[in-house]
């Protein structure tokens, strides 16, 4: 870990604390690069890079801010599979393991390579015109369709391996990967998934009726959705602003052809959940 790299969340506040980080990096000999909005934020404009080259030749990426932040970071490592540590500034951070106040513990637990490397799988999302790809876009979390600024539902059908699954009207429909198991689709009335288990969650938004329930299925599968009466769609990725579908467009998610690696230090997956979620005692 001789390389790094740093992605900031933009609305970062602790400048004293992060050019402490920095200093902290550069004594023990680090290669630092920043991204170069952020470099410039907090007065390093000579390490700073486009993020195109925030990636190039480093062992490893530090996500400084929130899930959002940390999402960001796995976009732009996850098909080098280059690891993560995530530092959480700020709210929740399901998925960033260190607080601020920790940073230099858990660094050095990396040093001393006491750590593990936790995978996560990711998926793939095609949306298909006329049976031709027109869109193609990677996530961690989670795919979500959803009616964008309509009032009306969506009458959705989907399909697992073209085998049909079943059709309903709905606010929309979620699908994700274990690790987007906690996140909006647990506000859907999803289950919770061991990030270890390989498969992938089917979720309708506010279904009207009282049938749907969620559906996991193997992540070998491949799902199609369609909006079966013209109706507007919007799509989103891991929370990224919507695209809007035209009429008949078809989704097509799938397993991602490459992991996401997290740098994990001390903390499990139930230990997390009971901090962050306050899931049981």
């Amino acid at each position: 870990m001789k390389k790094i790299s740093f992605l900031a969340t933009p609305k970062l506040r602790e400048k004293d604390t992060i050019l402490n980080i920095i200093s902290f990096l550069a004594r023990r000999g680090i290669s630092l690069k920043l991204d170069k909005n952020f470099a410039k934020k907090i007065g390093k404009e000579e390490l700073g890079v486009s993020e195109e080259r925030l990636v190039d030749g480093i062992d490893m990426m530090i996500s400084l801010g929130g899930d959002g932040t940390l999402l960001r970071a796995a976009r732009l490592v996850a098909e080098r599979e280059i690891p993560i540590l995530g530092i959480n500034i700020g709210g929740l951070g399901f998925l960033t393991e260190v607080p601020l106040s920790e940073y230099e513990k858990a660094l050095l637990s990396i040093f001393e390579k006491n750590y593990h490397i936790e995978e996560r799988i990711t998926l793939q999302c095609a949306v298909l015109k006329n049976g031709k790809p027109s869109l193609k876009f990677y996530g961690l979390n989670d795919v979500v369709i959803h009616r964008g600024g309509s009032s009306h539902l969506l009458h959705l059908q989907f399909f697992v391996n073209e085998r049909y699954g079943g059709s309903f009207a709905a606010d929309g429909i979620v699908a994700c990967t274990p690790t987007g198991s906690t996140a909006y689709a647990l506000s859907t009335g999803g289950p919770i998934v061991s990030p270890e288990v390989d498969c992938f969650v089917i979720n309708a938004i506010c279904p009207h009726t009282l049938s749907a329930r969620p559906l996991v299925i193997s992540s070998g599968k491949t799902i199609k959705i369609v909006e079966t009466t013209g109706s507007h769609m919007g799509l989103s990725i891991d929370g990224q602003p919507t695209v809007s579908l035209d009429e008949k467009e078809e989704i097509i998610v799938s397993k991602g052809s490459f992991n996401v690696k997290f740098i994990r230090i001390e903390k499990n997956f139930y230990q997390i959940l009971r901090e962050k979620l306050n899931w049981v005692e």
